[in-house]
């Protein structure tokens, strides 16, 4: 495995922010596309976080076994 890791090229910060920077100018949709193979929505949050808020409920008394048990 360590000579796998090897062998592959590493990259800097800098040239990564340059490449980013320059798809995004040039080809912007190719930039959201990764983003959203990443899992990253629109809004730049990751999307399973937006799922587990979304998924949570903030008023148990709307929920049915609520009104069963308290009638």
């Amino acid at each position: 495995m360590e000579e796998l890791e090897e062998s592959i090229p590493k990259i800097t910060e800098e040239k990564f922010l340059a490449y980013y920077k320059r798809t995004a100018r040039n080809t912007p949709k190719d930039v959201w596309q990764d983003l959203s193979a990443k899992k990253i929505s629109d809004d730049l949050e990751p999307i399973s976080s937006k799922d587990e808020e979304e998924d949570c409920v903030k008023d148990v008394s709307t929920l049915p076994r609520y009104s069963i048990s308290n009638n």
